[in-house]
């Protein structure tokens, strides 16, 4: 016999392609951020500074109430380049002066860093939106946040993410529309370097 998925969890599993898209891969190396080599954060780091060693936890609520949360590990192999881990999964982005880039295809981020500024994405357009935002998420209340809006319209959805100064993401929002619609709220519950 087989289980029929409910909307909510596979909105989740939707979800979490979503959020593999919007930190995604490239080659790695051994050489860790903090090495005396590295290079000084650029403007784009301010905003999602990636920092070798730190977690991020995040609650997880679908429109249906259903609760959940997951885990955002960050690893710098080598200053240009940032590994994440959620579910298991190992992401990539590239990073440059200008531009934070998925290897496998669009751009988390890029300058200028102006509101109405647009980009291609890991699944549409993106657009810089706000740079001024406030929020108060379980971590806290932030100001100064830049945020995101990408969208696509060949398979209806749109994810706002809202990048903070010197912690990254504190919430990301997904919406579905169409056959598959539902919606995903997703908040930063705590930030923090690596216990060892």
């Amino acid at each position: 016999m087989r289980l029929k998925a409910s909307p909510a969890r596979l909105l989740h599993f939707s979800f979490i392609s979503v959020v593999l898209g919007l930190l995604s891969c490239g080659p790695t190396s051994k050489t860790p951020a903090s090495s005396p080599t590295a290079r000084s954060a650029s403007a784009l780091e301010q905003y999602l500074p990636l920092r070798h060693d730190t977690i991020s936890q995040f609650e997880m609520v679908t429109d249906g109430g259903e609760p959940g949360m997951f885990v955002l590990e960050i690893s710098r192999p080598r200053d240009n380049l940032a590994e994440l881990r959620i579910a298991g999964h190992v992401q990539r982005l590239e990073l440059t002066p200008t531009r934070i880039v998925h290897a496998t295809g669009g751009t988390l981020l890029e300058e200028p860093l102006t509101v109405g500024h647009h980009f291609r994405g890991a699944f549409g357009e993106v657009t810089i939106t706000d740079l001024h935002h406030s929020i108060d998420v379980p971590a806290g209340h932030f100001e100064q946040c830049l945020v995101t809006v990408e969208e696509s319209t060949t398979a209806p959805r749109r994810a706002t993410s809202v990048y903070c100064p010197e912690v990254g993401l504190v919430a990301l929002t997904v919406e579905s529309f169409g056959a598959e619609a539902g919606l995903v709220e997703n908040k930063l519950m705590q930030h923090a370097p690596r216990y060892r």
